[in-house]
């Protein structure tokens, strides 16, 4: 029986949660607003392990970006994340790795992993990696990564982890903007039963950067023919080294009794890459005490973590949300987190819930776009399965549709299992607004409430104002709070909080008008929302995504959802276009479920979904039918692309950094449909 009530609403978990009520997730929502030294002073005790206790919990603002937590704090990254857990509980599984070819899937345990970093921190040391060196680890998501991962942190490096699907251009950019002299990396990856090479790509990558001095190369793929190019003196076999350190092997006593470094909170543990429209991608740098802790709370209040739980992201480690809810969030919670190298389709497509009734997940936390994939092929992949182990399941990377929504809860959720729609980004660290299991009633479509200390307000441009652009020589603010519900806004966050990333590498200035001096005092998320009558937030899309028809408004967040209503449609995106009489035309790309549909009665059918449930007005002039739309690793569309296109320009070259496409092919698919109908 469904727990929905009379006004579409989920009756929340009640018993066990980590937040008890609705009351209580208030009361202490609003100390974390009202009084963040005392809020987060408590919860840094509750859930970190401190070497030396800061005296100061914050400092800074957003006006200079100059923000700090914790800044005379020292911790260990090791300490927190595997060591305690070690100690407790020495033979409990701590990784779940499901290889891409599921016979390889194997754990590792909190003994195994404390073993393997230290062992992978000696090798770096040997290397000559010291504190704040940047350590690039371009591999799959495996226990080995995991590894360099938390042996950077050991020694004081700092971690760049690249996608494991990027070409060697985009990785030659990363590595010489960070000038990363160290890289792990691995021969081969497998990818739907496919040999991939790594190495090749980052030999490729590499060629002609003179300061890269070690590539540490391990060997996924084994007793395979197909050589790879070991360059003397710099290249090495991470397995022949590894051993050397072992009992018995010509380094055995070489730094035995190295020691976790003590790091000061502010210090930087990792540099993340996201895409930029500059062309050139920037590293956001997240700093060591704040991001820990605003990464274990928010799982653990997100996701109901409890003692024993098996937590199941099935991203890639190469973005924030691999780093932060499959890496450090599980490790700091103590938890059993899975390594998913392969995807939702192989060897079936009964992949996923092969993976949750085999290990028993208790969590599963995914993209809309994985859910639609696996929904096109309906209900009958998951007959055989129970998932009766799931307690919460989750989305990530944009607002869930409604029908997705509505799939995913009753076929994976069963109707039982909490579904929190997840909003954040690689700017925040962790979840900023989702719901709670314990607290809050969930509403289709919402990412419901701010988690604690994010302080979302919706801003109004005041008339005059470009854009989010403002002189900063006005005196007079060109914007101004919305405080009533039912309504839409630019969505921003009021001050700062823990894990809010400090600067840009290299590039503070850019860090700054990107996110702070458009509207001072507050982040720019660059999203828009609209919040309801009960202060519930809906995620519209963003800033820029809001097609003018006639003097009409619509948001393509809208638009779109209300287009995947129609049972053919799996993946929909809109932008707009100019048109001479209406200001914008409003032009839709669609994936349909079934190639051999008739496309033209496809088209009306959608043409009249939009009609009857939003406007005659919003009645798209184009609707093209594609193969795949440009989206980037992590499941985001790539709308920026689009809209070049639909306005003609047809020069891929000035279509910004594409080094993130998972399917880099679309675009020139595209290209050639647009032409011949524009032309």
């Amino acid at each position: 029986m469904s727990n929905f009530d009379c006004n579409n609403k989920f009756k929340p978990i009640t018993e066990g949660t980590y937040i008890k009520s609705f009351k209580e997730y208030q009361r202490l929502h609003k100390k974390s607003i009202e009084d963040p030294q005392a809020f987060w002073y408590e919860k840094a005790h509750e859930f970190l392990n401190w070497d030396k206790s800061f005296t100061k919990v914050s400092s800074g603002n957003l006006k200079y970006g100059n923000v700090k937590y914790f800044e005379d704090g020292y911790l260990s990254v090791y300490q927190n994340c595997v060591l305690r857990h070690k100690e407790s509980n020495p033979n409990g599984i701590a990784l779940i790795y499901e290889a891409d070819n599921p016979e390889e899937a194997r754990t590792v345990t909190w003994l195994e992993l404390s073993q393997q970093v230290q062992l992978y921190a000696r090798v770096l040391k040997q290397m000559g990696v010291k504190k704040g060196d940047v350590v690039t680890i371009y591999m799959s998501t495996s226990p080995e990564a995991i590894y360099a991962m938390f042996a950077c942190s050991y020694i004081g490096a700092v971690h760049s982890v690249i996608f494991g699907g990027f070409s060697s251009d985009a990785i030659k950019a990363r590595v010489l903007d960070s000038k990363s002299e160290v890289i792990f990396t691995q021969n081969f990856t497998k990818r739907r039963g496919r040999t991939i090479p790594m190495k090749t790509t980052i030999n490729n990558a590499i060629e002609g950067i003179d300061f890269v001095r070690k590539v540490l190369v391990y060997g996924r793929v084994k007793n395979i023919k197909e050589e790879i190019n070991m360059k003397p003196n710099r290249d090495i076999l991470l397995e022949s080294l590894l051993e050397e350190f072992q009992k018995g092997g010509k380094y055995e006593n070489e730094y035995a009794d190295l020691q976790p470094m003590s790091m000061n909170a502010e210090d930087p543990l990792f540099l993340l890459y996201t895409s930029g429209s500059t062309g050139k991608p920037k590293a956001l740098i997240h700093t060591t005490g704040g991001y820990l802790l605003n990464a274990a709370l928010t799982h653990k209040t997100v996701f109901d973590i409890r003692e024993g739980d098996r937590f199941g992201c099935v991203a890639d480690i190469g973005w924030i949300t691999g780093h932060t809810y499959i890496v450090y969030a599980p490790m700091l919670n103590g938890v059993s987190t899975v390594l998913f190298e392969s995807t939702p389709d192989y060897p079936s497509i009964t992949r996923y819930w092969e993976v949750i009734d085999k290990w028993g997940l208790t969590q599963f936390y995914t993209s809309p776009t994985a859910v639609r994939f696996v929904m096109s092929s309906g209900t009958d992949p998951l007959k055989d399965f129970s998932l009766k182990s799931l307690r919460v399941i989750g989305s990530v990377g944009e607002p869930i549709g409604v029908e997705a929504w509505n799939w995913y809860f009753k076929n994976v959720g069963k109707s039982r299992c909490y579904l929190v729609d997840t909003y954040w980004m690689t700017e925040s660290g962790a979840i900023m607004i989702s719901a709670i299991p314990g607290a809050t009633v969930l509403k289709r479509g919402s990412a419901t409430l701010p988690l604690f200390g994010i302080n979302p307000q919706l801003l109004a441009k005041r008339e005059g104002s470009k854009n989010h652009e403002l002189s900063m020589q006005n005196k007079q603010k060109k914007f101004s709070e919305i405080a009533e519900n039912d309504q839409s806004g630019i969505l921003t966050i009021k001050g700062h909080w823990p894990s809010i990333t400090r600067t840009i590498l290299g590039n503070h200035k850019r860090y700054l008008e990107t996110y702070l001096n458009p509207y001072p005092e507050y982040f720019l998320t660059g999203d828009s929302a609209y919040r309801d009558m009960d202060g519930y937030h809906f995620i519209k899309g963003r800033i820029d995504d809001v097609i003018n028809v006639c003097a009409h408004r619509f948001g393509t967040s809208e638009l779109e959802s209300t287009l995947t209503l129609h049972p053919k449609a799996v993946e929909v995106a809109v932008v707009g276009m100019p048109h001479e009489i209406k200001g914008e035309a409003i032009f839709v790309f669609c994936v349909l479920k079934d190639k051999q549909t008739e496309e033209k009665v496809i088209k009306n059918e959608l043409k009249v979904l939009l009609q009857t449930s939003i406007s005659k007005i919003a009645t798209p002039d184009h609707i093209v039918v594609v193969n795949s739309l440009p989206k980037t690793r992590s499941g985001k569309i790539m709308r920026r692309i689009l809209k070049k296109i639909v306005r003609k320009n047809y020069e891929v070259a000035t279509y910004g950094d594409l080094s993130t496409l998972l399917n880099p092919e679309s675009v020139d698919s595209i290209v050639s449909t647009v032409k011949k109908i524009l032309h």
